[in-house]
């Protein structure tokens, strides 16, 4: 990535770990190159969450973020849930659809998620929080969990929130979250997501859509490359 951008050479990623990792000093290089570096593909799948977050900054103040980031996981609850899988079977059945990896480590572990709100914190806050973050996940669910769960009239799904803390700080942290049935994130079904900001003048904004999966990831990576034909070069400030 970094050859390409020194090199003047536009870059489009789907990459979430690479992002959460490096996407401070790979806008830094693209800036100076005067080339482009998205990564809307890499939270949220076909959701324009990252970009409308990435445009909303530059007239509002966000003030919190985060929501349903992982498709795996949340069609592996669902399936569990709705079909009454154990959990080795919904994860066999997310294998099969290919909305988990072979090593779905990072998905189930909340460890994916967790990327996903390290990257939007960083297009909403300039900030690239690295320490202190917390998230866990679904590994430990079962399905004598589940029964206990609805038996509750309740939901699970898996979340993901960040916001302004003290001291210019961000938080960002990851965990499995119950909702009663009335709650929207109980509609989010299969490898659906839901993505949320709050902007301090704009107020509530929600994207659903499908968060995993080939076309959807394929359809944000050429998003990008028509942003960068009509000159939209960058989701992360220079104050990163």
């Amino acid at each position: 990535a970094m050859a390409a951008l020194k090199a003047g050479k536009h870059f489009v990623t789907s990459n979430k770990a690479l992002v959460a990792a490096h996407g401070i000093e790979l806008a830094a290089a693209a800036r100076e190159s005067g080339v482009g570096f998205l990564f809307s593909a890499a939270c949220g799948g076909g959701m324009p969450f990252l970009h409308n977050l990435s445009i909303a900054v530059e007239s509002d103040l966000i003030v919190s973020l985060g929501g349903i980031l992982n498709g795996t996981t949340n069609y592996m609850l669902d399936a569990m849930q709705r079909r009454s899988l154990g959990y080795a079977e919904a994860l066999r059945d997310a294998q099969r659809l290919g909305y988990a990896e072979a090593d779905p480590s990072a998905d189930v572990s909340g460890l994916d998620a967790l990327r996903k709100i390290v990257l939007s914190a960083a297009v909403a806050y300039d900030l690239l929080p690295v320490e202190g973050l917390c998230h866990e996940g679904i590994e430990s669910i079962t399905a004598e969990d589940v029964k206990r769960i609805q038996a509750r009239g309740l939901s699970c799904r898996l979340m993901a929130k960040c916001g302004p803390a003290a001291g210019g700080k961000v938080y960002a942290y990851v965990e499995p979250v119950l909702f009663p049935a009335s709650a929207p994130e109980c509609s989010v079904l299969d490898n659906y997501n839901m993505a949320r900001y709050e902007g301090k003048c704009a107020g509530p904004m929600v994207f659903m859509g499908q968060g995993a999966g080939r076309w959807p990831t394929a359809f944000a990576v050429l998003r990008d490359l028509d942003c960068i034909l009509k000159g939209r070069l960058q989701m992360l400030s220079p104050a990163c």
